[in-house]
């Protein structure tokens, strides 16, 4: 180095230079030394100067790497919950191609005999509404894939669904991993007795299928709720811009209650209300489980659980 420098001041010079260099590839470790080159009275004034400056760089850009590194961080976070949504949205799609499958044609058998009157007002009646889910279906769909978790879905039910039909129930809605049967029939205890009835029958087929795949993945449970009373039953029609869609089901508190008890249930249980548990109490056994306060219901409702079945004899049979 040529200049009115000393040869120790240009050694200086260098040092800084070196310095410099790894401050630009991210070396952030001998940065004591620059600091140390700005202790006033050590060296010339243009050299404290000059390692001030750097020293001011190396903790800006120290700064912006961490706030940048804490943004990818986010971004990271993001994009990992992004695709999660992604595979729930496709676990979803999955499930409703697979239990729209088992949805009946009733209603569109009337329409496409009627299309203009088919004959599905709403009105009330008096129904059993009973409503089943895969309790365990959040670890279920951790372990498999979307595929594997529809295929299970599709088996279980499959070996249910018949029994639901032979027993006179009507599967109106799907759900996720559940299903809505309403049990329709002139006389109130009977429709009540024959719901009952296929939830045992539900839960028969469920046991006979954890046996058989065993060594596939973990028994699966099919909680259930039902409650009896008066509903609004009809259809609806959904009008959209291709065309329209008939839905045909009970709506009201009825319905509700027996919803909220399928979400109380768990370990494959079959919970009834009170009002079920009178109609049937002469013809199945019933463990009292106390009064549970139900979501968007104002009052407790009283919860019983189906152990098994009766003698027939009218009185009720209560544990």
């Amino acid at each position: 180095m040529e200049g009115p420098y000393s040869e120790g001041v240009r050694e200086v010079f260098v040092q800084l230079a070196r310095l410099a260099h790894a401050l630009s590839e991210g070396d952030y470790s001998r940065v004591d030394e620059l600091f140390h080159m700005t202790q006033a009275g050590r060296f010339p004034p243009e050299v404290t100067e000059l390692a001030e400056a750097f020293g001011m760089m190396a903790v800006k850009v120290e700064a912006r790497e961490y706030s940048l590194e804490e943004k990818n961080a986010a971004l990271r976070q993001k994009n990992e919950e992004l695709a999660e949504a992604l595979r729930q949205l496709e676990l979803q799609t999955r499930m409703k191609e697979v239990m729209a499958r088992f949805v009946p044609q009733t209603v569109q058998a009337r329409i496409e005999a009627n299309p203009s009157e088919p004959g599905l007002e709403r009105r009330e009646r008096d129904v059993t509404v009973m409503f089943l889910d895969v309790g365990n279906y959040t670890g279920l769909s951790a372990r498999l894939d979307p595929s594997g978790t529809s295929e299970l879905i599709e088996a279980y039910f499959s070996s249910f669904v018949d029994r639901i039909h032979e027993g006179g129930g009507d599967i109106n809605e799907t759900a996720g991993d559940g299903l809505m049967v309403i049990f329709q029939d002139e006389d109130a205890w009977r429709h009540a007795c024959e719901a009952v009835g296929v939830a045992l029958r539900v839960r028969e087929c469920v046991a006979r299928l954890n046996a058989d795949r065993a060594a596939l993945h973990p028994p699966v449970a099919i909680n259930i709720g039902i409650n009896s009373g008066v509903a609004l039953v009809g259809s609806t029609r959904i009008r959209g811009t291709g065309s329209d869609r008939w839905t045909y089901t009970a709506s009201g508190m009825v319905t509700n209650v027996a919803a909220r008890l399928c979400k109380l249930a768990s370990a494959g249980a079959i919970l009834v209300s009170s009002e079920t548990a009178r109609r049937i109490a002469g013809s199945y056994r019933l463990v009292g489980l106390g009064p549970h306060q139900l979501k968007n219901v104002e009052e407790p409702v009283p919860v019983f659980q189906v152990s098994e079945t009766g003698d027939g004899r009218p009185g009720g049979w209560f544990a």
